[in-house]
């Protein structure tokens, strides 16, 4: 996720080796977007924050620019809530387990044989 790639890992203590992220709730309002490889960071602060600002945040589109993540800025803290706080150990592809294959569906028994006609006549 883009907020990986902005973690450190914690290097002592009880949090040794694990990376935290916050996932929270975010109101953008008007978003200005760019796709700039090299956005100018000033000038979009700029659209966004003081008397003459015209957008809420910035949406940063690095995927169609770079082929990562989509970012999103905010500047005002009440656009932001954090909701969860999520703590996670990264796991290398090289050591990670293979995932469990599927399971075989389960046997069907055959289909139940019809009752075999019966003689309603009654024998007087």
């Amino acid at each position: 996720s883009k907020a990986d790639e902005y973690a450190d890992d914690d290097k002592e203590g009880i949090y040794k080796g694990l990376y935290a992220m916050l996932l929270c709730r975010v109101t953008l309002g008007r978003a200005r977007y760019t796709d700039e490889v090299s956005p100018d960071g000033a000038k979009l602060k700029q659209d966004c924050v003081g008397p003459h600002a015209k957008y809420d945040s910035v949406l940063g589109d690095r995927k169609k620019t770079r082929g990562t993540y989509r970012e999103f800025v905010c500047y005002s803290p009440g656009q932001a809530y954090p909701e969860y706080v999520i703590i996670y150990r990264r796991v290398e592809p090289s050591t990670a387990a293979a995932p469990a294959a599927a399971p075989a569906p389960a046997p069907t028994a055959p289909p139940a044989a019809a009752p075999p006609e019966t003689d309603r006549r009654t024998a007087f």
